[in-house]
């Protein structure tokens, strides 16, 4: 959290490609979080749904 940004909008953009979630500051585009689903089977993850888990931060 960051004080002075309180009461501000803080657009963020959204997208899925693949295996890949990204979000991105809608203010400054170079700015942006990137995850990728991992295979639970090559972890040896055993009863998770892997349709509906992201595991790893890229």
């Amino acid at each position: 959290m960051n004080p002075p940004w309180l009461g501000q909008e803080q657009p963020r953009i959204g997208s899925i490609e693949g295996d890949i979630l990204s979000i991105n500051n809608g203010l400054n585009p170079n700015q942006r979080l990137v995850w990728k689903r991992v295979n639970n089977e090559s972890k040896g993850i055993k009863g998770a749904k892997e349709n509906n888990k992201i595991d790893s931060l890229v």
